[in-house]
């Protein structure tokens, strides 16, 4: 939802309606999440998706007339083709929500856009009446998300919530043209990416454009006052690529020293660099738990040395280490036997 977000308001702010189609839940192996969202205006454009494409045409269709009736439904689709003639290959079990929203029947829209546009977090929930020939009733509305919870969603009571975490960050420290090429990556992956080095001349936006924003500081003093500020937390991935030992050993020591635990940390260099780190990080006193933490070399052990090759697999390992901490979040069933996540 988040990534159509900006798109959703917008039209309806500009034509006075918009249809929405919503994934609110999911068994087995099914293309998409609950909460991914496709919008449709009232020409017909679209933005978003709810499946691999084998529900989409099925899902638009539903929507445009949504959008003349105002009526929402919810629909669900499984393998075989048990609705419409339509089957997912994939398997699984997908249940979509598919209403109009204008400012009657999702009152909140413009708060909770600027509320994630503005980084903070946020909350919208949907009632759902089953069989009810009347639109849903959305409601969105700011919240405080306690304890930096992710983004999740939730199906219970006849109700569907979704969670808006603020945007996770990046933080490269270094100034190379692999430090560029992951900076792109990582804006790729959705994370707010911050580039720092303490190098003027190596350290420039025009340098990192795929950067939200570049820093020239000493690397471990910057992460130092970003820890001490509270803007980390156990989503930030910080990524050491500097390529100077002192500088490395300097920010992975307070990566790993701090009260607040970070959500990946890794270092790129060799078997043998990441040896030696590790001995000097145990010397200055970093204990072995800590030391856990440590992802170094970093990336999937990809033969490529291009800055692109290498960005491709750190970024295929911090997908693969954020679906194996997912996979221990509690799975339940909604009121229609629909599988869906708890954050």
């Amino acid at each position: 939802m988040r990534e159509i977000l900006p798109w959703l308001h917008h039209r309806v702010a500009r034509d006075g309606a918009c249809g929405l189609v919503t994934v609110i839940g999911t068994r087995g192996s099914a293309p998409r999440e609950p909460g991914a969202a496709m919008a449709i205006d009232i020409a017909g454009a679209v933005v978003g998706g709810v499946s691999g494409g084998c529900v989409e045409a099925d899902a638009h269709a539903r929507a445009m007339r949504a959008l003349s009736t105002g009526i929402a439904e919810r629909v669900g689709y499984g393998p075989g083709g048990e609705l419409g003639g339509i089957s997912l290959t994939c398997g699984g079990q997908v249940e979509i929500l598919v209403e109009r929203v204008d400012e009657s029947t999702f009152p909140g829209l413009a708060a909770l856009h600027e509320a994630v546009a503005a980084g903070g977090p946020a909350t919208v929930a949907v009632t759902i009446e089953p069989g009810a020939q009347e639109p849903g009733h959305r409601l969105g509305q700011r919240c405080t998300i306690a304890g930096g919870r992710q983004y999740g969603v939730a199906l219970r009571d006849d109700m569907f919530t979704m969670d808006f975490a603020p945007v996770p960050r990046m933080l490269i420290l270094g100034s190379t043209p692999h430090v560029a090429a992951m900076a792109e990556m990582g804006r790729f992956l959705g994370f707010a990416v911050t580039v720092c080095d303490q190098r003027p001349v190596f350290t420039t936006q025009a340098r990192f454009p795929g950067a939200h924003e570049v820093v020239v500081a000493r690397p471990a003093a910057y992460l130092d006052a970003e820890i001490r500020r509270g803007r980390v937390d156990d989503r930030t991935v910080v990524l050491v690529m500097t390529h100077a030992d002192g500088v490395d050993v300097d920010v992975l020591e307070r990566a790993l020293a701090g009260d607040q635990p970070l959500g990946f940390v890794g270092a790129l260099g060799s078997s043998a660099t990441a040896s030696q780190r590790r001995a000097e990080l145990r010397r200055r006193g970093v204990g072995e738990a800590a030391l856990e933490m440590l992802v170094s070399p970093v990336g999937l052990g990809a033969a490529g040395r291009l800055p692109q090759e290498v960005a491709v697999s750190i970024a295929a390992q911090l997908v693969a280490t954020g679906h194996a901490k997912a996979g221990g979040a509690e799975r339940v069933l909604g009121p229609t036997g629909a599988m869906v996540l708890q954050g």
